[in-house]
């Protein structure tokens, strides 16, 4: 009021999450709107009764101001309720993804589960088919709606930002939801209780890696087995990864050996594939690899040491995504 400036962006978007929580908990537009009057109303009447005299005359033509600003805040309230009225049930997905925790924590049934499914049209049964879902370039309103078209269809399906994971039934019928374009899907086959934590954070590394791989549609697992398999083994594949890299990258600041080994690696050591792939002559390749060996003690015509480069060049790879 004094700068005479209006709220900053800042300040409106921590009142537009504010008001799309209070949207989500099930708060009436109206309340909102009336609480944020009688806020304005309330520090109107603060800063009226702590004002002197002197000062009451150049206050009082601030009102307007005040009230522009209320004006500007409910704008940013009614925008949180409308968005957030055009996204499915957030009580549903909260209520899916607590269900899920508790199938995949193996926690015992409770009466308030059953509840949970019957309310989401969910069958409880021993083994089913854990599921990770992603949409390329969706926003977190259009994986909510696939979380919720999902659930209509029969599945245990929960919204987290850019991701949907859940569970379904052994013979759901995927080819409805395949059809988008942009789809990406991991399933794994039909699983029993004790394994299915293990199963989604294994899709959820699948679809990463299929993600940055621009792979769309139903994601084979075997297509990155080696991949998954050094996610699930991190100490082991960090140590692969510096025993490969670890004395190229601290002589060579620049990364150009490093880039090498690694374009050698996706080339299959291909030499000639190789000088193409990095547009350098063959004689430039074969001194960059002769550095290379001198600096890892690897030989790179050994097939063994082939395997170690390769294996640490998929993990970096796979960490350049993540990140």
């Amino acid at each position: 009021m004094l700068s005479g400036s209006e709220p900053d962006e800042y300040a409106l978007s921590e009142l537009y999450e504010a008001a799309r929580g209070a949207a989500a908990d099930g708060l009436p537009a109206g309340d909102a709107f009336r609480a944020c009057c009688v806020t304005a109303w309330a520090v109107w009447d603060t800063l009226v009764k702590s004002t002197s005299p002197e000062e009451l005359g150049w206050l009082m033509p601030q009102a307007d101001v005040l009230w522009a600003f209320l004006d500007i805040a409910l704008a940013a309230v009614r925008a949180a309720f409308d968005d957030q009225a055009e996204l499915p049930s957030s009580r549903d997905n909260r209520r899916a993804g607590a269900l899920l925790r508790r199938i995949c924590g193996q926690s015992p049934g409770t009466i308030e589960d059953q509840d949970r499914a019957d309310r989401l049209g969910f069958s409880l049964s021993p083994t089913y088919c854990p599921f990770v879902a992603a949409i390329d370039g969706g926003s977190a309103g259009s994986h909510a709606y696939l979380a919720a078209r999902l659930r209509a269809a029969g599945a245990l399906a929960y919204a987290e930002g850019g991701r949907v994971c859940g569970l379904s039934r052994p013979g759901f019928d995927w080819r409805v939801f395949t059809a988008d374009g942009a789809l990406i899907l991991a399933v794994q086959p039909p699983t029993g209780r004790p394994g299915l934590a293990d199963a989604v954070g294994e899709l959820h590394e699948l679809v990463t890696l299929a993600t940055a791989a621009g792979r769309h549609g139903r994601i084979n697992p075997e297509d990155f087995l080696v991949e998954v398999l050094l996610a699930n083994s991190p100490r082991l594949a960090e140590r692969i990864s510096r025993r490969v890299f670890g004395r190229i990258e601290a002589r060579d600041p620049g990364g150009v050996l490093a880039q090498t080994l690694e374009c050698l690696a996706a080339s299959g050591f291909d030499r000639a594939a190789a000088a193409v792939a990095l547009t350098v002559h063959r004689n430039t390749l074969l001194y960059r690899i002769n550095r290379i060996e001198k600096l890892s003690g690897l030989d790179l015509d050994r097939h063994a040491h082939r395997e170690l480069a390769w294996l640490a060049a998929i993990w970096r790879g796979s960490r350049a995504t993540d990140g």
